[in-house]
């Protein structure tokens, strides 16, 4: 979410930087986003095959300051939404570490660390979806789009 993330998300969509939007929906944008990171780390060894090895981490931690102990609050996330998110990013930082950096893809998926992850994503995933979508055009106080397969 930091650098060009961060500064993308806080632009009107289409608006070539030229006007900033709310902090509140630049954290609807990032919740929405997240869920699509928690979607692709459910999908388990399919993800890691079709994003490869790097970027099937190097996705998720877009989203996360380095170094970070757990996810920057977010006031569109509820607490049981923050912790399971918590459970994903814990796995993900243990993975990445147990994982040598040029690994490919089938050492990866052989690990056993895409099936973990993906259970926990999924259980994350799932609360995510309860309460659905934020908007990514308008403030709102709670979600009001359905949060399907895709979130989009």
């Amino acid at each position: 979410m930091f650098g060009w993330f961060k500064k993308r998300l806080a632009q009107p969509p289409g608006s070539l930087g030229r006007q900033q939007v709310s902090s509140r929906l630049v954290e609807q944008r990032v919740r929405n986003r997240i869920m699509e990171e928690l979607a692709s780390l459910a999908e388990g060894e399919t993800a890691v095959r079709h994003w490869g090895a790097g970027d099937y981490f190097g996705s998720f931690f877009d989203w996360f300051p380095t170094g970070c102990d757990a996810p920057p609050q977010n006031s569109t996330m509820t607490g049981k939404e923050h912790q399971a998110l918590s459970e994903v990013l814990d796995l993900m930082r243990r993975a990445s570490a147990a994982t040598v950096e040029m690994v490919d893809e089938e050492d990866l998926i052989g690990s056993g660390w895409p099936a973990r992850i993906a259970a926990s994503a999924d259980e994350a995933l799932r609360l995510f979806r309860e309460r659905g979508a934020f908007s990514d055009d308008q403030e709102e106080e709670a979600p009001s789009r359905p949060a399907g397969p895709h979130v989009h």
